[in-house]
């Protein structure tokens, strides 16, 4: 068998941690013994590979940012037990540990490289340092995958070696995510919103590169057309940042807004929504869009990092931070007959079974793994 070890710093619920979840999940467990290794315990998605064939979860229980060397120590001792043929990281601090404990002990390293677009002047200084230091390791590396072409762009850009890098995109499961009008209807009812109700959805955390105030700015526009349209907001996010926003939706006016929070039923929620929105000026590959696609719902989104690529001709592309041409495609979208914007939502699931696939990301992963095993 190929041993696989997956470092990950928790598996709390985030892109990275999702998409590498699915993944091995997904993977064929009959040819590859899955040792997934997190810096931090718990989160929910472990309950998700629990009783998984040939899987095991282990924390090293990191006590903190600075608890380097005794983590170092640990981290190798599991992978010299482990003897992995593969070791693959998500993220800039898992991919530095990875290719320092893989390149001492020799194993085959493939980084993850997921940024796209990072204003890092809305963060600590040690995300700067730390995506850098992630940038001049990458050159040691086997293989550095990006999970978008606008990422790969990027990343390069940034000082990541291109030598190894590749594309795969993230996959969707469309078993999970599919058209399920009963599970919209009943969400409906728990929102107080009628089937009849025309429904723009915004699923992200709550950040400044989604750029919520784009999209409530919008809403204002949009309401003037549909005045009985209702908006739903997904997603959490700190405090101080969500009250603001919260505040600035309230002082233009839409009181036909909800916030629904961070949810665990997605699935239904895309069903809900008769169009979705994406107004980041920030993104790489976004998952969201994929599951609504999936999800058979159509979206408007901005034309950042590989959105306009996952969208194709499904749905309508407009320039960021743009309020204007957000509300005129998202007017266009529920200006359409009912039966024509159902048409355009299947298309948008049949793109996704076409392309972005969970299967067709699981292949890509496992063929690369199977490779650098073999070399």
């Amino acid at each position: 068998m190929i041993r696989v070890l997956f470092l990950l710093r928790s598996l709390d619920i985030g892109g990275a941690e999702r998409q590498a979840t699915a993944l091995m999940q997904n993977m064929d467990h009959a040819k590859f013994d899955i040792q997934v290794v997190t810096f931090y315990s718990g989160g929910p998605l472990e309950k998700e590979l629990d009783d998984i064939e040939n899987l095991k979860v282990l924390s090293l229980a990191k006590s903190g940012r600075w608890d380097l060397f005794s983590f170092l120590a640990k981290l190798i001792g599991v992978e010299r037990a482990f003897r992995p043929h593969v070791i693959i990281s998500f993220l800039d601090v898992p991919n530095s540990f990875n290719v320092l404990t893989g390149k001492l002990l020799r194993r085959k390293v493939i980084l993850g490289a997921r940024a796209s677009f990072v204003d890092f002047s809305r963060y600590d200084w040690t995300a700067a340092l730390v995506y850098r230091t992630g940038a001049i390791l990458s050159r040691f590396a086997d293989k550095v995958i990006a999970n978008s072409y606008s990422g790969e762009k990027y990343n390069i850009a940034h000082g990541y070696s291109a030598k190894n890098m590749s594309v795969i995109s993230n996959g969707t499961d469309t078993q999970i995510y599919h058209p399920d009008k009963i599970s919209g209807i009943r969400l409906r009812t728990e929102w107080g919103i009628s089937d009849n109700d025309l429904v723009i959805g915004h699923v992200g955390r709550i950040d400044p590169m989604k750029d919520h105030a784009t999209f409530f700015r919008a809403g204002v526009i949009i309401n003037q057309r549909f005045p009985k349209v209702r908006f739903v907001c997904v997603g959490d996010g700190p405090t101080l940042y969500s009250e603001e926003i919260k505040k600035l939706a309230a002082s233009l006016g839409l009181s036909n807004l909800i916030w629904a929070g961070a949810r665990s039923d997605m699935p239904a929620v895309f069903n809900v929504f008769d169009i979705l929105v994406s107004s980041s000026y920030g993104e790489g590959f976004s998952g969201v869009i994929s599951e609504s696609m999936a999800s058979g719902t159509s979206c408007v989104v901005t034309d950042v990092g590989d959105s306009a690529f996952v969208v194709g001709e499904t749905g309508l592309v407009v320039p960021p931070k743009n309020p204007n041409a957000l509300a005129e495609a998202a007017c266009a979208l529920l200006a359409l007959p009912k039966q024509e914007r159902l048409a355009l939502g299947q298309k948008a699931r049949q793109r996704v079974l076409d392309c972005f696939s969970i299967e067709k990301m699981t292949t890509a992963y496992q063929t690369v793994f199977e490779t650098l095993a073999q070399q």
